[in-house]
């Protein structure tokens, strides 16, 4: 199947899946928008059938089109399990995601597993892949599929903040310590931080490599949100207790928001990381922001 398509063949090609899949349709997930057969985005929301009220965390069709390349997963819709196969395509050069879908629940051979502990793993896999495996807060795939699209999709006006993090000297602990140290250290950070934030909605902690990890926050005025980070900062123990001591640690941060003319993830990690690093070079153990931003450019 090839991937590019006129609006007038798109038509004919939905014609023809749709008499071999359950459910046939075009998506826009930037906008996690249902379109027409000629790809024109409607108002329909794409997680809807799902019986999702936001976007899928595992959004297949977003990686589709950022990867030009095409995917396969399960997804439930109460007890009933369904494949859903996404390809990219382009419509009168308009990238968008073909997905195709099928109802497997009577197809699987379960085992001796019922149907509820099946869709109970197929639940734990989804989150699998889009958590970090140490720390159980988001990996980096999640932060940056879901933040990217849920930033681009935004009004102008809608604040966006986001805050990168970094232990300070940390391969000391490793080196003193040993590695599980090191481990228990990440763990403990990540944990406090989550459940700091778990009050702010929207907002979550993904860890993006290493020792660093980055606190999202949408719809949230920046100098509350510094100080938000800074009254984190100030609380968390900055101490991990180990079989062989205390391990302690500092912990470097970087703020930055939508409003400084942050117009895409990339801008806006990369402006926060540059402050988290110009703290570094001052000693660490601290936060770095801005003075308040002007308005958000178009």
């Amino acid at each position: 199947m090839r991937f590019q398509y006129t609006a007038a063949e798109t038509g004919q090609l939905l014609r023809v899946l749709r008499e071999n899949f359950e459910l046939v349709r075009i998506v826009e997930p930037r906008q996690c928008a249902v379109c027409d057969d000629q790809g024109q985005a409607g108002a329909e929301s794409c997680h809807q059938v799902w019986g999702k009220p936001d976007r899928c965390e595992n959004c297949l069709s977003m990686r589709v089109v950022q990867e030009k390349g095409y995917l396969n997963k399960l997804e439930l819709l109460n007890d009933r399990a369904f494949s859903v196969y996404s390809k990219y395509i382009e419509i009168d050069g308009k990238p968008r995601a073909l997905e195709m879908v099928n109802e497997v629940t009577s197809g699987i051979q379960f085992g001796e597993m019922n149907m509820r502990d099946v869709v109970n793993q197929i639940r734990r896999f989804n989150r699998q892949l889009i958590t970090d495996f140490l720390t159980g807060v988001y990996n980096r795939q999640y932060l940056q599929e879901h933040f990217a699209a849920t930033l681009e999709s935004a009004p102008a006006g809608q604040e966006y903040c986001l805050a990168v993090m970094d232990l300070d000297h940390f391969k000391s602990i490793n080196d003193r310590y040993g590695h599980p140290a090191g481990d228990a250290v990440l763990v403990q950070v990540a944990r406090q931080w989550a459940q700091a934030l778990e009050a702010l909605k929207g907002a979550f902690v993904a860890r993006y490599g290493g020792d660093e990890f980055v606190v999202v926050a949408p719809s949230i005025d920046y100098d509350a949100f510094c100080s938000l980070i800074r009254r984190v900062y100030e609380i968390s123990a900055r101490r991990c207790e180990l079989p062989g001591g205390w391990a302690h640690f500092t912990v470097s941060v970087g703020c930055a928001c939508r409003g400084e003319g942050c117009g895409s993830w990339e801008a806006l990690f990369a402006l926060a990381d540059q402050r988290m690093y110009r703290r570094k070079q001052a000693g660490g153990d601290g936060v770095e922001c801005a003075g308040a931003p002007q308005a958000a450019k178009e």
